[in-house]
């Protein structure tokens, strides 16, 4: 991640010595500022990086000039560290308090253990894995995860989605649902809304680009025909207060499945909803499971759908979560026992550091419509093709079906 902030920032700092690239400075201090904010969720030594950038830098034409912009990212840097140092010792302090407060020896949340899965057998989804980008040049941040697909699945297909291509197969295929798709507020829903409508015409495996293999997903599909990632306990009881929280992040099954038939069905009637969480994510997903379990149907089922644990797919915590964690925990005579668990499991066993032995995948957490995730737009590119070679991009005339 830092060689990229190095990247966005190179730029402009080359240039700052040239006549009349004044802007050139501000925006180099802009994507300081952006830096420093990635910074507060990820780790000092990025903001190092940052301070070191326009050091490195050779042949200004304006040393003068070049002198003061270099002091002036020095004394924002210096705050910056400031401002995290003091906020690390504060964190110390308060999280004493937090794990005094939720000491309780009868709360003893664990991992949820791996099951047994067949290690051989028939598909019961098509070997097909589906990802999506705007267009096929794929940002320098997620190239690794991206390529670890194909490393992991080497005999799966792998079919890739640009926002043209997709809004030319909803066109071709579901017409009915265009006018919705193309009237979504943010790319972001029409992000979400493609996967259901591919994962219910072909089957297969959809991950978003932030989704590293770790391992073949294989048995799983021995044994269900249809599931879906879940987000951590601590996400769904202390953000949602729900037992459980699906996520569109991954999710694979047979094409046809009466359950994506219904999710596309209740597409429309959520179109309306402000945040897009609730219109066409994780909380609508989660809505729609809830609706279709109420069928009772079994999970090994031909229509049933699985909800993977969250050590599965989704191993680890969102990096943004914690400060509205910690509101939440404080506030223990509140809390359910369930909540008081995920507190524990959270602030005191940390059960979500880092990905469990039998985890298939890790969840990067780029959240692409954020404020403070902009950054990747601006990053280098690599065709998907460099990336996997034998990728089928699908649809358009621009990214032709192959």
């Amino acid at each position: 991640m830092t060689s990229d902030v190095a990247v966005m920032i190179e730029g402009p700092c080359e240039q700052i010595g040239r006549p009349g690239n004044i802007s050139r400075c501000v925006t180099l201090l802009y994507s300081l500022y952006l830096c420093s904010l990635w910074t507060a969720g990820h780790s000092v030594k990025m903001v190092r990086s940052c301070l070191k950038l326009c050091n490195n830098r050779r042949g200004a034409r304006n040393i003068p000039f070049k002198n003061k912009c270099r002091r002036i990212i020095a004394y924002i840097a210096a705050a910056v560290l400031v401002i995290l140092l003091l906020l690390k010792v504060l964190n110390s302090i308060d999280l004493w308090i937090l794990h005094s407060r939720l000491y309780d020896p009868t709360l003893n949340p664990t991992l949820v253990p791996f099951e047994k899965l067949p290690p051989t057998g028939k598909h019961k989804i098509p070997k097909i894995i589906h990802q999506t980008w705007k267009d096929p040049y794929v940002p320098s941040r997620v190239t690794a995860w991206v390529k670890s697909w194909k490393q992991v699945h080497p005999d799966w297909e792998y079919w890739f989605w640009t926002d043209h291509g997709a809004r030319e197969f909803i066109r071709t295929t579901f017409p009915p649902y265009l006018s919705m798709y193309d009237n979504y507020m943010q790319n972001i829903r029409r992000a979400d809304a493609m996967r259901y409508f591919i994962l219910y015409h072909f089957g297969g495996l959809y991950a978003d680009t932030d989704m590293q293999a770790v391992r073949p997903v294989d048995p799983l599909t021995y044994k269900y025909n249809c599931f879906l990632g879940q987000e951590p306990p601590e996400h769904s009881l202390l953000d949602t207060n729900n037992e459980h929280l699906a996520i569109n992040a991954i999710m694979g099954c047979r094409p046809g499945h009466p359950f994506f038939k219904l999710v596309v069905e209740r597409l429309p009637d959520f179109s309306h909803m402000w945040d897009l969480l609730d219109s066409t994510g994780p909380h609508f997903l989660t809505s729609v499971w809830k609706e279709y379990s109420r069928r009772n149907i079994s999970d090994t089922n031909g229509d049933g759908v699985f909800l993977a644990p969250a050590e599965y797919f989704i191993p680890t915590t969102d990096p943004y979560k914690p400060f509205y964690f910690r509101s939440r925990c404080k506030n223990v005579e509140k809390l359910t026992r369930k909540q008081k668990e995920a507190c524990v499991s959270f602030y005191i066993k940390k059960l979500r550091e880092k990905p469990a032995p039998y985890s298939f995948t890790v969840h990067h957490w780029i959240h692409t419509y954020l404020p403070t995730e902009q950054l990747i737009w601006y990053l280098p590119t690599t065709h998907i093709r460099d990336l996997v070679p034998d990728v089928k991009l699908k649809y358009g005339h621009e990214y032709p079906e192959e």
